[in-house]
């Protein structure tokens, strides 16, 4: 058999294969061989693929690929990747090699074999060869079943199995593992590369060493309103550029894309405004040459209609001739007046067609009002303000698109009310001296406009025709007087003048008002100075002329200060050097000569208010006495005002008629002009402190003196109200003097009347230490008052009237009715005893007070001490009283009861500020009270608040009132079961 033997085909031929089941063996060994040849060339191929996807990220990573280089390579890169898969799963599943080419690849891996392999393929050629004999053929075949028998227990199949396969496994995993783990050390680009490669077209960045992410708006879900603007940050990462740009598009228009440069906000990031954003946008942050990307941001734009703005404008009704007011709204409460115009202007941030004003009133009804375009965003729609009603509002895009939100208000429909007049200057009736010049005034108002005012004035009860005052045009405040000169009037006492007016508006219903009517009843000069002398004392009228005094101190202070001026003017004057520091002088001396000229007419003021300073008919006779003494130092004053001018005048001559516009401090000032100066000043500082030193002692002083008197006169009269307050209790008390127990009402009743007699007590013990003072006081002045006074004090501790009364007290809120009623009448008496004396000691304390006045002071007696002894009123020595109802006063006593009639005359006192200011150097004795009525003992029932009932009514009607009662008489019972401490007089 030669070598050089035709190969045979493994292709079956007609008839019986001489190889029998070595066929099949040959063709198991082929398909071994080929499985292991294809997954050795595919585990062999992972160098090739790992280092293509290392070449396409790195190449990526340096050059920033497009989207479509990218798409390229990765779809060059997969169906590489699948032909050469391809290709090997061919190779291993379908290819067929010939049995000559599987018998060489087994023999060549096991040499045992030999050549049989190959010898019995190529003596199976031979027996199909026609061209050799049939013996031949034979012979082949017999060798061929000899082989065949040698290879029958070869392992032919288990021979082409190798290891070749597990091994390629194992290098390609571990080749496998290295890559993944370079692509894990690699991380940040791992992350970054694969996406771009997976999804060339996506939305992922190239890798850079600067990382950009946009952090507003933080994700995709965003929307803004339309037309609205969207701020954008960025915060980078790793290497920090030095700018970055933000660039934005449409949705589905990258190619419309717009590039802002951002702001470096340091570390809050970077940051752009996206202005004025109608439709869906992405975003994007990157640096100048887009090296470094961020994520795009998707932003949506909401296309219903949002409202920007809104605007109510006003129009109030012709009549009120007000302008309208357009202004911001809100949608809080509106406000207009009946009859006004609303128009209601909103403002969206798209496009409007429309807008609906949807309106429903309190009574249900409903109306509405179609808003149309003003503006190309913007719809407007008026109403009438006719009744209160809800206004809902709401807007339709050009798109059709209506709003989401509703916007609701209320409208408060307001109406124009009546005017409003009063009478004011006074305001309530009143009693008029009958030389005194009212001029009440009529105060009208009205919201929207007055049209008349009319004043109607009476005499008696008797009205004429209004004065009728017409306004032409809007007049929300009107103010008119009445003068009424009651002297010219031919008015006697008890006249009355009445005023009232009516005011109508201009609304097209009229309305009118009408204010009440103010009475002015006339009382004589003298009917007023003895109601004046009821509530003033000595001390009042003292503080009015020591409020005179007082100013007239003051300019002499002014001068003074004026005269140490000058004198300091002489001095610079002397030392002055340079032209600068002579001008300064010269301007000092202008401003002094200013300065005195103002003060000198200031003193004449004063000098033609002293001359009608004291009334014709005064409060008291003294004052008659005073007024040519303040004329003759108001003459002083004007006679050395009129000195001091012409001294000025002689020491500062005025500019020359050929230099007008010079003025005297222009002119150098001499030495001696400033002598002159400081002269006529010093002149004028002694006249003016001589004058002023007179007044005070001829004016002031007698008042000082007569103020002691008057405090005495006031002690005595405050005991007669006293008594008077203790004979009505002690008859009150009487109610209840009667055996057995008292009823409850009874009881209450009774305790009431302790609280006044304790409120009696306290005041006499307070009456007769502040007689005991006041009569010490007045020693030196009027020894024969004081003394009067220390003795009636005296007896009052004698007598014990506060311990009586204490006791009486005591009784009272122990219930005992009868032994209360006997003990009051036992102080009454008690009382009255003393009552007497004081009454008798009128007499000698009025001689005192004339001989006082004619020889002292060299002044008429007059009335005066007639006139003090009208004074009720009383210090702040005293104790309230319980004067809860009605007009009580300051102590509960009163000598009028109802309430503090209003009294109009020309007798200035000074205020309580004024007072206070002239009781510094001690000249008034007693705090100053206010000018009203003093109180006396109610004639009604002693329980106010109590309706005045029979005792077996039910006027006291719940338990706790009568708690209430019984904790305060506990406290009254403390303190009523201590005796007071008294100063021991000596």
């Amino acid at each position: 058999m030669s070598a050089a033997a035709p190969v045979t085909s493994s292709e079956p031929k007609p008839g019986v294969d001489p190889l029998g089941p070595l066929s099949a063996r040959f063709l198991a060994a082929d398909r071994i061989l080929q499985q292991e040849r294809g997954a050795t060339l595919l585990l062999r191929s992972w160098p090739w693929v790992t280092g293509v996807m290392a070449a396409a990220f790195a190449l990526d990573v340096v050059l920033h690929l497009a989207s479509g280089v990218r798409l390229a390579m990765s779809l060059g890169f997969v169906l590489s990747v699948m032909g050469f898969v391809a290709w090997g799963v061919w190779l291993a599943l379908g290819k067929r090699n010939t049995f000559e080419h599987v018998a060489r690849t087994l023999e060549a891996r096991h040499p045992r074999l030999g050549s049989k392999l190959i010898n019995i393929l190529q003596l199976r050629a031979q027996t199909a060869d026609p061209a050799l004999s049939p013996l031949t053929r034979e012979l082949a075949g017999a060798a061929i079943a000899g082989y065949a028998g040698e290879l029958r227990h070869e392992p032919i199949e288990q021979l082409a199995h190798t290891d070749q396969v597990r091994r390629e496994a194992k290098s390609a995993a571990l080749g496998l593992l290295g890559f993944a783990l370079l692509l894990v050390l690699l991380l940040d680009i791992t992350r970054t590369e694969i996406p771009r490669f997976l999804d060339p077209f996506g939305d992922h960045p190239p890798y850079s060493f600067t990382r950009l992410e946009i952090t507003d708006p933080a994700n995709d879900s965003t929307q803004i309103v339309y037309n609205t603007s969207l701020l954008v940050t960025a915060q980078s990462s790793g290497h920090r550029p030095g700018e970055l740009y933000l660039s934005w598009f449409p949705a589905g228009h990258p190619e419309q894309t717009a590039t802002l440069p951002m702001f470096d906000r340091g570390e809050r990031g970077f940051t752009q405004q996206v202005e004025n954003v109608q439709s869906n946008i992405v975003v994007f942050a990157h640096t100048k040459n887009r090296h470094a990307l961020s994520r795009q941001r998707h932003v949506g734009v909401i296309l219903t209609p949002r409202l920007d703005k809104a605007w109510v404008k006003i129009t109030p009704p012709a009549y009120t001739e007000l302008p309208p007011s357009e202004r911001s709204f809100d949608f809080r409460n509106v406000k207009a007046l009946e009859g006004s115009t609303l128009e209601f202007r909103l403002a969206s941030n798209r496009p409007l067609a429309s807008g609906l004003l949807a309106i429903t009133t309190d009574g249900g009804a409903a109306a509405s009002v179609t808003m149309t375009p003003k503006e190309e965003k913007q719809v407007a729609g008026s109403m009438i303000a006719k009744d209160p009603a809800q206004l809902k509002f709401s807007l339709v895009d050009r798109d059709g698109y209506p709003s989401q939100d509703k916007w609701e208000t209320s409208l408060t429909v307001t109406h124009d009310l009546p005017p409003d007049v009063q009478v004011t200057n006074p305001s309530t009736d009143s009693f008029v001296a009958m030389d005194f010049k009212a001029e009440p005034a009529i105060e009208a108002s009205d919201d929207y406009g007055l049209k008349t005012l009319r004043i109607h004035t009476g005499i008696n009860g008797a009205f004429g025709e209004p004065r009728v005052v017409n306004f032409d045009h809007i007049t929300l405040h009107a103010r008119e007087t009445v003068a009424f000169d009651f002297n010219k009037m031919n008015l006697k006492s008890g006249d009355t003048v009445s005023v009232f007016a009516e005011a109508i508006d201009n609304c097209p219903d009229p309305h009118l008002a009408r204010s009440k009517t103010v009475t002015f009843t006339v009382i004589t000069t003298a009917e007023y100075n003895d109601f004046l002398r009821e509530r003033v004392d000595v001390s009042d009228i003292e503080a009015k002329y020591s409020k005179l005094v007082a100013e007239m101190r003051d300019l002499v202070a002014q001068q003074k200060k004026l005269s140490e001026q000058s004198d300091a003017l002489q001095q610079q004057l002397a030392a002055a050097k340079t032209d600068a520091e002579k001008a300064a002088a010269q301007k000092q001396l202008d401003a002094l000569l200013a300065q005195q000229k103002a003060l000198n007419s200031k003193l004449n003021q004063l000098a033609d208010t002293m001359d009608h300073f004291v009334r014709d008919q005064p409060l008291y006779d003294v004052e008659a006495e005073l007024k040519d003494t303040l004329a003759q130092k108001a003459q002083e004053i004007r006679d050395s005002t009129k000195a001091n001018d012409e001294a000025l005048q002689n020491a500062v001559p005025p500019p020359s008629p050929s230099s007008p516009g010079q003025s005297a401090g222009q002119q150098a000032p001499s030495q001696k002009m400033l002598d002159d100066f400081k002269k006529a000043s010093d002149e004028q500082l002694a006249r003016l402190g001589a004058t002023e030193q007179q007044t005070e002692e001829e004016v002031v002083k007698p008042f000082e003196d007569l103020s002691l008197m008057q405090e005495i006169i006031k002690d005595i009269n405050r005991y007669k109200d006293l008594y008077a307050a203790q004979q009505e209790l002690a008859k009150q008390a009487q109610a209840y003097k009667r055996p057995g127990p008292l009823s409850r009402e009874d009881q209450l009743a009774l305790k009431d009347l302790a609280a006044q007699e304790k409120a009696i007590g306290d005041d006499l013990d307070t009456l007769e230490q502040k007689m005991w003072e006041d009569g010490k006081a007045a020693q030196e002045k009027f020894p024969k008052a004081a003394q009067s006074a220390q003795s009636i004090a005296q007896l009052m501790g004698d007598l014990k009237l506060q311990t009586l009364a204490n006791q009486t007290t005591r009784e009272m809120l122990a219930g005992q009715g009868s032994n209360g009623a006997q003990l009051a009448e036992n102080l009454r008496v008690e009382m009255e005893k003393l009552f007497t004396q004081a009454c008798n000691k009128s007499g000698p304390m009025s001689n005192e007070l004339d001989q006082y006045l004619s020889i002292q002071r060299g002044m008429k007696p007059g009335m005066n001490f007639k006139q003090m002894m009208q004074c009720h009123k009383f210090g702040s020595g005293f104790k309230p009283g319980n004067g809860a109802q009605g007009d009580g006063g300051r102590d509960g006593y009163a000598v009028i009861s109802g309430q503090n009639p209003n009294v109009l005359g020309n007798e200035a006192l000074p205020s309580d500020s004024d007072k206070a200011d002239t009781d510094g150097d001690g000249k008034n004795k007693a705090r100053p009270n206010e000018v009203k009525p003093e109180v006396a003992l109610d004639k009604g029932d002693v329980v106010h608040g109590v309706n005045p009932q029979n005792r077996e009514s039910e006027a006291v009607q719940s338990e706790t009132i009568i708690q209430q009662y019984h904790d305060l008489v506990d406290q009254y019972f403390k303190t009523l079961t201590k005796d007071p401490k008294k100063a021991v007089k000596p």
